[in-house]
């Protein structure tokens, strides 16, 4: 993603007017104008780099003589401690520039770090992590450059080049018949030939009305426990007699309510949003949908993090079942006590290397201990 020159220099120019103002009444009546002082960023902490050269244009933008060297560039990790750029100017431009050009590149370098945790968390899944338009008024093009350098991508960047259809939409396009989403998806396209066009659903249902017109893109929002459940098997014959098209709307709210019986899903109702259950439910909704769909291998990262007690026991006798039938399981989990418990064979990583492989029973906790600290 490029940034126009002009497009950041009003960002900063606003931003400069904001703190300054007509005068900084201490720097303009303490110092010398014509003092020059070298300075330095250095990183306080470790994480993704961006906006470094929007920072050093805060400086070049007070100061004509202003000088700089980059020793890191926007995307690169950094660590605490890493000299990011050397520069020299006059003293006084440099205090007036200082907490500007820092509250942008610390900002923008927040967004790429936490951007970055979450591209992590989703590698070798083939799911990319996309932004919104919830971005503070004025800095979306800034905020949305630096979700690209932590290796995130950008959806649209407003509302006028991308055709998405949220569900105000949908309930005002001829009274919100969800049987009709496809004449909705006709119509933006005829309106906007070049665009793409993307529609959000919240069912099933809606889904398969929107298919009918192929969209460039699909947002599911807000599902229900009902739909959740059947996402991987909506191609079974057992809930389509279409291949996923032509959905049996009878099958599956009975389907659910067997699924919440099993794993002891704690709602009002097979139409309940799986956003409004607690995080454990949550849970067994995801356990419910994985298993159910018979697979040879699970992965499970972290499948207890943040779950109460009950929970915790509830979804680990799951897998060992799901492992006693013959369901290869790998456990990726920061929790010492749940691998010892939970496994039959033990690897330990420790900075993208495997320290050993250990047995499951009677494992060497003291050895296994000192290979997770990369000895």
């Amino acid at each position: 993603m490029i940034l126009p020159q002009f497009y950041v220099d009003e960002i900063i120019k606003r931003a400069i007017l904001e703190d300054i103002n007509y005068i900084d009444v201490a720097t303009d009546y303490l110092l010398d104008e014509n003092e020059r002082s070298n300075a330095y960023f250095v990183s306080k902490a470790d994480g993704v780099l961006a906006g470094a050269d929007v920072a050093m244009r805060v400086f070049s933008l007070l100061d004509d003589s202003f000088e700089y060297t980059l020793f890191k560039k926007d995307g690169d990790e950094v660590k605490k401690g890493d000299l990011i750029a050397s520069f020299s100017g006059k003293t006084v431009k440099l205090l007036k520039g200082e907490r500007t050009a820092l509250n942008l590149i610390q900002h923008l370098s927040g967004v790429a770090t936490l951007t970055a945790l979450c591209v992590k968390e989703v590698g070798g899944t083939g799911a990319s992590i996309a932004d919104t338009r919830k971005t503070l008024p004025g800095l979306r093009a800034l905020q949305k450059y630096a979700v690209t350098c932590g290796g995130g991508t950008n959806h649209r960047m407003g509302l006028y080049d991308r055709v998405l259809m949220k569900d105000n939409h949908r309930r005002l396009w001829k009274g919100g018949d969800p049987d009709e989403l496809d004449q909705a998806v006709r119509a933006a396209r005829k309106a906007f030939p070049k665009l793409d066009v993307e529609i959000e659903v919240e069912s099933i249902r809606e889904c398969e009305s929107a298919l009918k017109a192929k969209p460039e893109w699909i947002m599911l929002d807000n599902m229900s426990i009902a739909d959740n459940l059947v996402l991987k098997q909506t191609d079974e014959p057992q809930f389509s007699s279409l291949h996923g098209l032509n959905m049996k709307k009878k099958t599956i709210p009975a389907y659910a309510r067997e699924m919440i019986g099993k794993y002891d899903i704690r709602c009002q109702s097979s139409d309940q949003e799986v956003r409004n259950l607690s995080g454990g439910n949550q849970q067994k909704v995801i356990l419910a949908r994985e298993l159910e769909s018979d697979p040879d291998v699970l992965i499970a990262v972290h499948p207890t993090r943040g779950l109460d007690i009950g929970a915790t026991r509830f979804v680990h006798d799951q897998m060992i079942a799901a492992r006693d039938r013959g369901v290869g399981i790998l456990l990726i989990s920061a929790d010492f006590d749940e691998i010892l418990e939970m496994s039959d064979r033990i690897l330990v990583c420790f900075e993208g290397q495997i320290m050993g492989e250990y047995s499951g029973k009677n494992p060497p906790i003291e050895e296994i201990s000192l290979a997770m600290t990369g000895k």
